[in-house]
């Protein structure tokens, strides 16, 4: 009896393998606010109210005083020096038609020398004695006058340098698999009788 055998042969193989694994880098960034001042600074308003100007009329109380320009003085007398003539002219009319009609009154003459003894000079007075509250007031304000200066605003920043925090990314290469070869026979003994 004769032991036979078949027998095969298998091959079987692995390629290698790299396993890979990278961690992204990290990028932070902080940009802190600037610091600002603003400084207003307050208008100026300026004023001016000048003074008023008051103008006082004083002649028309002088006037009533006595106290005159001279021509108004003169003035005042002609218009009396006219008055009294008239009055003396119209004296005179009277007394030449009293003189006309002398043959009806015998004592005319002595009549009228009568008469005319008591009449004096020719009377000069102030005709004029004005008023008693001639005082004239005029007052004049000043115009008001605003004046604005604006000055302005003042801005101070002051800024701030980023704050940067930069981690950066790393890459882990590994062996994953090893390369491998493996070889089997494989087979069945078989039992043969000849």
């Amino acid at each position: 009896m004769m032991l036979s055998t078949s027998l095969r042969l298998e091959l079987s193989h692995g390629n290698a393998r790299i396993g890979v694994q990278s961690t992204p880098g990290k990028w932070d960034m902080q940009q802190p606010h600037a610091d600002m001042e603003i400084t207003q600074k307050p208008a100026v308003l300026t004023i001016d109210q000048g003074p008023g100007q008051l103008d006082l009329d004083l002649y028309t109380a002088r006037r009533a005083l006595g106290f005159k320009k001279t021509g108004d003085m003169l003035a005042d007398v002609a218009g009396q020096t006219k008055q009294i003539v008239l009055e003396a002219i119209g004296r005179i009319v009277e007394d030449g038609n009293q003189m006309a009609a002398i043959q009806n009154h015998r004592n005319v003459v002595a009549d009228l020398a009568l008469e005319h003894q008591d009449l004096g000079p020719m009377p000069i007075q102030d005709v004029d004695p004005g008023s008693y509250n001639p005082v004239g007031i005029h007052y004049q304000p000043h115009e008001t006058q605003l004046h604005w200066e604006v000055r302005g605003t003042e801005i101070h920043a002051t800024p701030h340098a980023a704050i940067t925090n930069y981690t950066p990314g790393k890459v882990d290469v590994y062996l994953d698999q090893k390369n491998w070869l493996q070889i089997d026979v494989k087979g069945q003994y078989m039992n043969r009788e000849f």
